[in-house]
């Protein structure tokens, strides 16, 4: 008797986990897609053989997604306008080159965006509980294919204000871009 009680007991706990990270996601994604304006910046950091660190700002308005790199200096003030269907870029004829795979989402320009149109439109593939830049976190892991690759993002969310503290883009399990807040402005 004492077993099947301990059995129903951890059933129920379990059950409870998994409402209770349902219902962090459902309030994560309700947040992000309410998010109208936006400012942060970001250290971004790519792997594609060579290693490049860069530093955004990205913002969001009426107007739409505008990422502006800010380093290093002598990429600063390229700025990086994102549509529905591509980024476009713009500086004196100048075009960033991050030695990437163009997947949308998954390049400096257009990884904020990526992320706010995860967090607020899709399911994600594993959510757990850790902790990022000393802070509770929500982790959320989105995967999808692409060209026969799998792309993978995990991204760190504030447990107290879903202010996103960290993402990690891999393909094929390496990782090609990190990308770590500095600052969230809603």
């Amino acid at each position: 008797m004492f077993k099947k009680l301990l059995l129903c007991f951890l059933s129920l706990a379990l059950l409870a986990g998994c409402s209770s990270q349902e219902d962090s996601m459902d309030a994560i994604s309700e947040y992000y897609a309410g998010l109208d304006a936006l400012t942060l910046e970001a250290s971004v950091t790519t792997n594609s053989g060579a290693v490049v660190c860069y530093d955004i700002l990205f913002t969001r308005n009426e107007e739409g997604d505008k990422v502006t790199i800010l380093s290093p200096e002598s990429l600063a003030g390229i700025t990086a306008t994102i549509y529905s269907d591509k980024a476009e870029v713009v500086y004196q004829d100048v075009a960033v080159e991050t030695l990437l795979p163009g997947i949308s989402g998954y390049v400096p320009a257009d990884a904020v965006s990526g992320i706010i149109k995860d967090l607020s439109l899709s399911t994600p593939d594993g959510c757990g509980e850790s902790e990022a830049s000393g802070r509770e976190a929500f982790t959320v892991t989105f995967t999808d294919e692409y060209e026969g690759m799998t792309a993978e993002k995990t991204l760190w969310i504030d447990k107290e204000n879903m202010s996103l503290l960290k993402g990690e883009f891999y393909l094929d399990g390496t990782m090609i871009m990190e990308l770590n807040v500095k600052s969230f402005v809603v």
